[in-house]
Order: C-alpha cells, then structure tokens, then sequence
C-alpha cells in the first residue's frame, strides 16, 4: 500500500502549480509531494528531484 496517498482532485491541483513558484525549493516541495501522490517510491523522487530521501519523506508531512 502507498503509504503517501493523494485523492485525484489533489494531485491534478498539484500537478501544474510547481510553474506558478517562483522559488526552485517550494517548486521542489510540490513537485515531491505530488510524485509521491501518484505512486513513486521516495527513492525514486529523491533520485529524480536530486534531494535525500529525508527531505523527500519530510515534504509530504502536514505543515
């Protein structure tokens, strides 16, 4: 099971915002959240988005 799980609605709210930042880092954030929403392994994101597989983990918590 996905441990990271996003409803339909909000990783198509997701999905375009990332070009809507200005800041590489928040556009990082989203774009991480919504991978992991859509069913990568943080392994794969942290590889993708060239960031730890922490920092990863740590972006799909609630602020």
């Amino acid at each position: 099971m996905n441990a990271y799980h996003l409803s339909s609605a909000e990783i198509a709210g997701l999905k375009l915002l990332p070009k809507t930042l200005k800041q590489k880092r928040e556009a990082d954030r989203v774009k991480a959240v919504y991978m992991l929403g859509a069913g990568y392994a943080v392994s794969d994101v942290a590889f993708i988005l060239d960031l730890c597989e922490e920092t990863v983990r740590l972006h799909f918590l609630p602020a």
